[in-house]
């Protein structure tokens, strides 16, 4: 078992019960305390984005080895298709066959995905609706 770091160890000192201490002086804890616990949360974001960041590039990386390996193989099966096609037919015409058929496919591919891709919004609805629920909670509570 690892010992806890800052962020989730208390500071003791922090909590003991202090005296009677007069407003200004609890105003001025409290935005420290603000202040500490903004710092605190602004690193562990950094920390969890770096561990996020690399777990991202390693799956990325994973993603386009295994694209090239399809590409490759699908390299393989149309080079059989024309062969076997070379037996029936004249091998030239077997390969334009099976090229503009190849084109065709990815045409179609092209278009729908441009077509699905303009349909959706790029702006996170979700996100901005939460803040601003957030900020109209923050106001009813403050003011």
């Amino acid at each position: 078992m690892t010992t806890p770091d800052d962020f989730t160890r208390p500071r003791e000192e922090i909590y003991r019960a202090r005296p009677e201490r007069p407003f200004r002086a609890l105003v001025d804890s409290l935005v420290e305390d603000l202040q500490r616990i903004v710092r605190l949360e602004i690193a562990l974001f950094k920390r969890e984005m770096g561990v996020a960041a690399r777990r991202l590039g390693v799956g990325i990386g994973a993603v386009v080895i295994g694209a090239i390996m399809a590409l490759t193989g699908w390299f393989a099966l149309f080079a059989a298709a024309i062969i076997a096609l070379a037996i029936v037919w004249p091998p030239w015409a077997a390969t334009l066959v099976l090229g503009a058929l190849a084109l065709i496919i990815a045409g179609l591919l092209f278009y729908f995905g441009i077509r699905r891709m303009q349909a959706q919004s790029l702006t996170p609805q979700h996100t901005l609706n939460t803040l601003r629920e957030d900020g109209v909670w923050i106001k009813e509570r403050i003011l």
